[in-house]
């Protein structure tokens, strides 16, 4: 009789291979393959930004805010007097005039123009907003007036100085006019001087008379009378634009002395920031690696030695130029942080401090300037303060320069776009040139008008998203807090259009936004087999509208297949209280209402798969207007087939 082995034989089920990525915080990577990418990394980011825990959702949609004129938004500014309680939000198109808002429109504010295509940037300092362009002077606006700083030719005291009446003696007295504009008073004309006179000018009259400066008697706001002994003249009286003549009846003589530096005349400069009490100009016509520094409030307009102000060149004929200033520190008594210019040129980062020097009775500014970067800055634009940061664009793409920790006074550098630098690459020097960058909600954006896309590096999770495509060009940002205290993140365009990008709109004016996103291509671990994937779950949260799922499965022959899904959720409605009237027989009062567009937060999903694939990979997409969605997670499952199973067609 056999002897049978009856003993039932061990079963060990295949192991199921699973892959849960449970939110994406790491955001875009395009520096890597998709198959080496973190789970928690997407290849593909369009239109969506992270939130919670690395959650994806679309980006915020944009409405016009208000209209600013025609062609490029070349600035974009807010303007506040706390005094007069004004609150503006200024901008500067290629139609050459600044605007403010009003409504959903604009008005025009007279006084100075700017040509198309000019480089202007503005700050504001004693309650008045200063533009620099290199098409204009330098301009400023008082919440009233807008007014360009246009030199004034000196007078000449061409009609001399005569003696009315009154007694002679052995006197000398000298007598100088100066020409005061909207912005400032010119040099003083040179002295005439009159002998035989009494000391006691009270005992005379004396007749002033000058002539015009070779100038539009509209620019002329007035003139200013010097009266004293040779090369002690003071102010005694300042006289309207239309006088040419004034008699000295004795005016008593004052403190102020003839100026020794042209106010009037105003620079052709790019660049210009508030450092404290001071302004800072650079982007010189005719000077590119010049730095003009005011003096302190409030001779801020006045860059000579005299009213405290200088200049330094920096990199000078190294056939570099400046392309940009940024502000770092505090020049206040015990600032934290080191005081500090940052002065970006084209392939280089330098660093000015303010240091002063004893000559004679003055104290005379002198500045100290040390390269910090050998990564220079593209754009003036995308340079942008972050909390103790400066980020920045150059030719290697986005670059950050902040202080060294636990070491205040030393400043490092480094890259910041290492994972997205395939995206940075694909621009020239005159894409980059025109990048407008903004800091609002912790996330950084930086746009290129001409290819009409923004990335964002999303701050507080260190992770890239985007890129963000808008059928319009951006050129800048703002964060704007309006006179109610509301906060409005704002994008100038290139239509001429200030746009306000809230996460309220779902689209760009009506206009629908295509949101695109897909996970790296998953091997589970081995990349040599094939397995059967089974399963496929997604987790979604806030739904609106229909979403599109595709599975891109790379098959056994290497070729793509894509399994292609939808689903749509609708928003609800529902009674408030207990959800109805009755409580079993007994009646709990009326309803008090329904609420509306009750979205169900978790919603799930799955597919039945079972196809065999070496990888597989996820893209979620949308597109309709006022719709959204929130990806939290997904999660597959899948078994290996046995050592051997891919194609015979790929052996060699």
């Amino acid at each position: 009789m056999p002897v049978l082995n009856t003993r039932r034989p061990n079963y060990t089920p295949q192991r199921v291979l699973e892959q849960s990525y449970e939110g994406f915080p790491g955001g875009l990577n395009l520096f890597y393959t998709p198959t080496e990418i973190k789970k928690t990394e997407l290849v593909q980011a369009d239109n969506c930004m992270l939130i919670g825990n690395g959650i994806v959702t679309g980006r915020w949609g944009s409405q016009t805010y208000f209209s600013a004129g025609s062609g490029y938004i070349r600035d974009l500014n807010k303007y506040e007097n706390i005094q007069t309680a004004t609150n503006e939000l200024l901008a500067i198109t290629d139609r050459g005039f600044l605007v403010k808002k009003s409504g959903t429109s604009s008005t025009i504010i007279t006084g100075a123009s700017f040509a198309s295509g000019a480089v202007i940037s503005s700050t504001q300092l004693g309650n008045n907003m200063y533009f620099a362009s290199d098409s204009t002077n330098f301009t400023k606006y008082d919440g009233t007036n807008l007014s360009v700083y246009t030199g004034i030719s000196r007078p000449t005291l061409s009609g001399g100085v005569s003696l009315i009446s009154g007694a002679t003696g052995t006197a000398t007295w000298s007598y100088k006019i100066t020409a005061f504009s909207q912005t400032g008073e010119t040099l003083a004309s040179p002295a005439v001087t009159r002998s035989l006179l009494s000391f006691d000018r009270a005992n005379m009259l004396i007749n002033v008379a000058w002539t015009q400066p070779s100038t539009a008697s509209t620019a002329i706001k007035g003139f200013g009378v010097y009266a004293g002994l040779p090369g002690e003249e003071t102010l005694i009286a300042t006289v309207g634009p239309d006088q040419r003549n004034f008699i000295d009846n004795g005016y008593a003589l004052s403190t102020v002395f003839s100026p020794t530096t042209d106010t009037t005349s105003g620079v052709k400069a790019k660049y210009t920031k508030r450092f404290d009490d001071r302004l800072i100009l650079a982007g010189i016509d005719g000077n590119p690696t010049q730095v003009l520094i005011s003096g302190k409030y409030p001779n801020q307009d006045r860059f000579n030695w005299q009213s405290g102000g200088g200049y330094v060149l920096v990199a000078p004929d190294s056939g570099d130029e400046i392309t940009g200033l940024e502000i770092v520190g505090s020049n206040s008594v015990g600032a934290a942080l080191a005081p500090s210019i940052l002065v970006f040129m084209k392939n280089s980062v330098h660093q000015i401090v303010l240091n002063y020097v004893s000559i004679g009775e003055y104290s005379v500014l002198n500045p100290i300037v040390q390269v910090i970067s050998p990564v220079g800055a593209s754009s003036h634009k995308s340079i942008v303060n972050i909390q103790n940061n400066t980020f920045y664009v150059g030719r290697l793409g986005l670059q950050t320069v902040g202080q060294e920790a636990a070491y205040l006074n030393q400043i490092r550098t480094s890259e910041v776009s290492a994972r997205v630098r395939p995206f940075f690459q694909g621009f020239d020097e005159t894409d980059l040139s025109h990048a407008g960058s903004g800091y609002m909600d912790y996330k950084y954006l930086v746009s290129f008008p001409t290819t009409k896309q923004t990335m964002i590096y999303d701050y507080e999770r260190a992770a890239f998203m985007g890129d963000w495509k808008t059928p319009f060009g951006i050129t800048t940002w703002l964060e704007y807090i309006d006179s109610s205290g509301e906060t409005h993140y704002l994008a100038g365009c290139t239509d001429g259009i200030v746009r306000e990008f809230s996460a309220n709109y779902k689209s760009d004016s009506g206009e629908a936004i295509k949101r695109t996103i897909k996970t790296k291509k998953e091997d589970f671990g081995n990349w040599s087999v094939l397995k059967v994937m089974r399963l496929l779950y997604a987790l979604f949260r806030n739904v609106n509208g229909s979403v599109n799922i595709n599975i891109i499965l790379e098959n056994r022959a290497g070729g793509t297949e894509v399994i292609s899904k939808s689903f749509s959720v609708s928003t609800e409605t529902g009674s408030t209280g207990w959800g109805s009237d009755l409580w079993g027989t007994a009646k709990w009062g009326q309803t008090l209402g329904t609420i509306g567009s009750i979205q169900p937060f978790d919603i799930i999903r799955w597919l039945n798969l079972y196809k065999t694939a070496r990888t597989i990979q996820v893209e979620v997409s949308q597109l309709a207007t006022e719709t959204q969605f929130e990806l939290a997670d997904i999660r597959i499952s899948a078994t290996e087939q046995p050592e051997g199973s891919l194609s015979s067609s790929l052996r060699i």
